[in-house]
């Protein structure tokens, strides 16, 4: 996922982010636009991102956006409400982020994609974001904890069973953005990532 710079996103800075897009829009390694982290958590305003999603639709026409929104508790009253945010990506993001020092619940995870799919009525894929930081040897994150192989492997099927047509993995470490410290938690995303390789050919077939 490549980003656009959030002040110039919020600040309307128009040029310089033309700039950027025209810079990147060709890298081999584009995959997808990632237009902003949650912002009704974040209490940020609508126009702005959603100039921003135009803007990438007119100069980019090869790769999709992408936004992620955490949709448990509260959020999902006011998402069925106000769809801007849930309609505004080509793909939408869920983030839930289960596994905490107290709490090996990790049922989360497939409610909230639950809760994507039905406000998106299953007109659009939906990807899901896996933690993988929390306190232990990856980090102190948000005060989670750090799941172990078994728990990483869980949220990663649950989301597959759930319908996902896409993964990615986030690591949080006091501001430093970093996957895990420890070769053991690197090792563990690898091995899980090549068992989804594996599958991919009847994961993405339309025949299911």
């Amino acid at each position: 996922c490549m980003g656009l710079p959030r002040f110039q996103v919020l600040k309307g800075e128009t040029e310089r982010l033309e700039d950027r897009i025209n810079l990147l829009r060709n890298s081999p390694a584009m995959i997808v636009w990632y237009l902003f982290d949650e912002p009704y958590n974040s209490k940020l305003p609508f126009a702005p991102i959603q100039a921003s999603a135009d803007l990438l639709k007119k100069l980019d026409t090869q790769h999709p956006t992408v936004l992620v929104e955490c949709l448990l508790h509260e959020t999902q009253a006011y998402h069925s409400k106000h769809l801007e945010y849930v309609s505004m990506p080509d793909i939408l993001m869920t983030d839930s982020y289960p596994r905490t020092p107290s709490n090996s619940d990790l049922s989360p995870v497939a409610r909230e994609i639950a809760v994507a799919r039905k406000l998106t009525k299953d007109q659009k894929p939906i990807w899901n974001v896996i933690q993988v930081h929390g306190k232990g040897p990856g980090g102190t994150g948000y005060n989670l904890q750090e799941p172990d192989e078994s728990e990483l492997r869980n949220m990663v099927y649950q989301s597959l069973a759930s319908g996902v047509k896409g993964l990615t993995f986030w690591a949080y470490e006091a501001g430093e953005f970093k996957l895990y410290k420890t070769p053991a938690g690197l090792k563990n995303v690898k091995r899980i990532t090549g068992e989804v390789q594996t599958l991919s050919p009847i994961l993405l077939s339309d025949e299911l």
